[in-house]
């Protein structure tokens, strides 16, 4: 099977190729909010998770802004990462996760 692993919009262009191409290790986002934290207390919190679609696995993630926007680095690859998906943060702690905002995935 083949995978739409990019789009060039200014040229009209998706590039497509197998599954392993598809892989991610970061992504950027714009738009982040944050509902139940102080957005600072994200970028340096070791117990932060993302999950990137509504059944996908909950992954180990760290941010650091960039360029006005906010890099996400994550701690294994992940299928799936698409220009205009919610990236949604949870915070794991002691037997609870805790939903704490979101952004757009640029």
């Amino acid at each position: 099977a083949l995978y739409v692993i990019e789009k060039r919009p200014k040229t009209n262009e998706l590039v497509i190729g197998f599954r392993a191409k598809t892989l991610k290790n970061y992504f950027e986002i714009s738009d982040f909010h944050s509902i139940s934290i102080e957005k600072n207390e994200l970028l340096n919190n070791q117990n932060l998770n993302v999950r990137i679609r509504n059944t996908g696995e909950l992954v180990k993630c760290s941010m650091e802004k960039k360029d006005g926007t906010i890099k996400i680095n994550l701690e294994k690859s992940i299928n799936g990462v698409a220009s205009g998906q919610s990236a949604v943060f949870y915070l794991k702690e002691n037997d609870q996760i805790i939903c704490t905002g979101g952004g757009i995935i640029l």
